[in-house]
């Protein structure tokens, strides 16, 4: 929490991140933020979006484990 403190006050912007999802479980997040700043580069504030890429990173793990498993195969 510390760290998402920071970044938000200091205009630095989180990529990915675990997170719970709305049925309270953790799931992957692609998170865009961008800053509104005034002409003396103020933050004013912030502008969001927090995509589910759970799916995703499913896949990839699976896609993952496969793709270790072919030299086995052979």
């Amino acid at each position: 929490m510390e760290k998402w403190v920071t970044d938000m006050s200091t205009g630095n912007s989180p990529r990915m991140k675990c997170a719970c999802g709305a049925d309270g479980e953790y799931r992957w997040f692609l998170v865009r933020t961008v800053p509104l700043r005034d002409q003396q580069g103020n933050l004013i504030k912030w502008y969001g979006l927090s995509i589910d890429i759970e799916h995703r990173k499913r896949a990839e793990r699976e896609w993952q484990a496969l793709t270790d498993a072919i030299p086995q195969q052979i």
